[in-house]
């Protein structure tokens, strides 16, 4: 989660955010947890794991690349280095790939 705090203060707030959500049992624990790795991302607690349920979540951590438009673009399971520059790249071109198809696409349309 270090990394994806780093990952969060790195990258365009205007096009990006990052967003925790949490499912321990005890909200002391996460908070807890929050504020000694230093996490100032914004940070859900999913109590009762509805959230985890309907997105099948089996493996902690899973990460999922949201677009601005809602489409899920990327799921990526377990520990990475969100903050290395190889993922940087990775989540800035996924972004700008999804955002020019969707250009493309409203372009596309008549009016």
């Amino acid at each position: 989660m270090p990394s994806l705090e780093a990952l969060s203060r790195t990258l365009d707030p205007e096009h990006f955010a990052v967003i925790g959500v949490s499912t321990d049992k005890d909200p002391l624990l996460a908070e807890g947890f929050l504020k000694e790795n230093q996490i100032s991302f914004v940070n859900f607690l999913d109590e009762g794991g509805r959230i985890a349920r309907q997105l099948g979540l089996n493996v902690y951590p899973d990460t999922f690349l949201i677009a601005p438009d809602g489409v899920l673009v990327k799921r990526v399971t377990g520990q990475q280095e969100w903050n290395s520059p190889a993922m940087i790249k990775l989540v800035q071109d996924i972004y700008w790939q999804h955002d020019n198809k969707s250009m493309q696409l409203n372009s596309n349309r008549q009016p």
